[in-house]
């Protein structure tokens, strides 16, 4: 859930990055901005229906102001002069946001449920429950097992390597069997390793749904390496046709079913699950899709792209830049806006909340700058890593991982691949 969130602060990044080729430093102030000026209205009487529409045109209208003011005179400038006006924004909005509704810690009720989720009148039976739940997950891998055969095999008749594409299994599959290795060990109440070692029983007692699930995925991208390879063969040259885009939508159909009827059964089992941030993650999710979407589908993402290929060639064909970069400015203030809610919701409106952003920079460093998919699978990276790293983990160094965790592992990345799980490695000769 927290990953979901992540996700949805590093969208705003992308955007913005995609249309102008520019690291936005001002997202993160733009979240609080957007978080204080919905409270200041909820502050003055306004209703939270009519507060989030008003919050919205405020957004907008900072999108068209920063256009107009700093964008429209920098434009094929360099990305460093881009990046200092970000810089300066960011200051200029802390204090202007300061100054209109004040630097007290305030408190956003938006009317999503809190609590402890509670399932109790859900009429299915457990049984029946872990049935969906494993016939969603054995589907969602059969799914991803034909998406990884035909990539593979696309990859081979182009003369590429047999690499399954989404390399993030790699990742989760390391930091699964991290996790395992380390709970075995040295995890809560863990007796002396030698005992572990030499007890069977406590061992397999011991492998955590972590470990399974990573074991599966290593196998998945093995197996997908056989049969992409195999099939290439069989082709004899000739190039395998796209997947459909049905499959896509039909493994979202699968995932979400998994996810619900897990969620459900671990609430049954005592697991306690947070109904507002269950919410949250939901909401976030629902805005990632659909982002995805307008960027891959809409003639408007196209010239997003187009933009942030290149500034003088999208004008040469006609492209707007000054209302593209209003376009996206205003998409981002969005996101912002949906941040804000959900994160002020859930700790408060305060300034510190602007620090989410420093945060959402691994995500970008794990996924990709340029890509949207990249900040969706590197926010879980990050927010399921952090989180199991701190119960799994903490034990064994004295806890406090969470809130080094991602930097770690962006570091990490920075070393052996630069450009991220998704984004594109870029050659310039000089």
């Amino acid at each position: 859930m927290a990953g979901v969130m992540y996700s949805l602060v590093a969208l705003g990044f992308v955007l913005i990055y995609k249309a102008s080729g520019v690291f936005n430093f001002a997202q993160g102030i733009m979240v609080l901005f957007a978080a204080l000026s919905l409270v200041g209205l909820m502050e003055r009487g306004v209703p939270l229906l009519l507060a989030i529409a008003l919050t919205g045109v405020i957004m907008l209208a900072l999108a068209f102001v920063i256009e107009r003011v700093i964008l429209r005179h920098m434009v094929n400038q360099e990305q460093i002069i881009l990046f200092m006006a970000t810089i300066g924004l960011t200051y200029f909005l802390e204090g202007f946001g300061e100054t209109i509704w004040g630097s007290n810690v305030k408190k956003l009720d938006v009317g999503l449920p809190d609590g402890p989720l509670n399932v109790s009148n859900l009429a299915i039976g457990t049984a029946a429950l872990i049935g969906v739940f494993a016939a969603a997950v054995a589907a969602t891998l059969a799914i991803l097992l034909v998406w990884g055969t035909r990539a593979v095999r696309r990859s081979l008749e182009a003369g590429g390597p047999a690499i399954v594409p989404g390399p993030a299994a790699l990742v989760f599959a390391a930091l699964g069997l991290a996790f395992f290795l380390t709970r075995f060990f040295f995890g809560p109440n863990a007796d002396f390793i030698g005992g572990r070692v030499r007890n069977t029983a406590t061992f397999l007692a011991t492998l955590s749904w972590t470990g399974l699930a990573m074991v599966a995925l290593v196998v998945l991208l093995a197996l997908a390496a056989w049969l992409g390879a195999r099939q290439a063969k069989r082709d004899g040259g000739k190039e395998a046709p796209p997947l459909h885009y049905g499959w896509f939508v039909l493994l979202g159909v699968t995932g979400v079913i998994a996810a619900a009827a897990g969620i459900v059964w671990a609430a049954r089992s005592g697991i306690l699950i947070n109904s507002f941030e269950l919410s949250a993650a939901v909401i976030a999710a629902i805005l990632v899709i659909t982002l995805a979407l307008f960027f891959q589908k809409t003639r408007i993402g196209r010239a997003l792209r187009a933009v942030a290929d290149d500034h003088a060639a999208a004008l040469s064909v006609g492209i707007s830049l000054r209302g593209i970069w209003v376009i996206v400015w205003a998409v981002a203030g969005m996101v912002a806006l949906a941040a804000g809610i959900i994160w002020g919701g859930k700790s408060g409106v305060q300034f510190s909340l602007s620090l989410i952003a420093l945060k959402a920079l691994p995500v970008l460093i794990l996924g990709g700058f340029t890509s949207v998919p990249g900040a969706i699978v590197g926010g879980l990276i990050i927010g399921v890593g952090e989180k199991v790293a701190e119960v799994y983990w903490g034990p064994a160094i004295g806890g406090g991982i969470e809130n080094w965790f991602a930097y770690m592992l962006a570091l990490a990345f920075l070393l052996f691949r630069p450009q991220g799980l998704f984004g594109e490695k870029i050659i310039e000769r000089v």
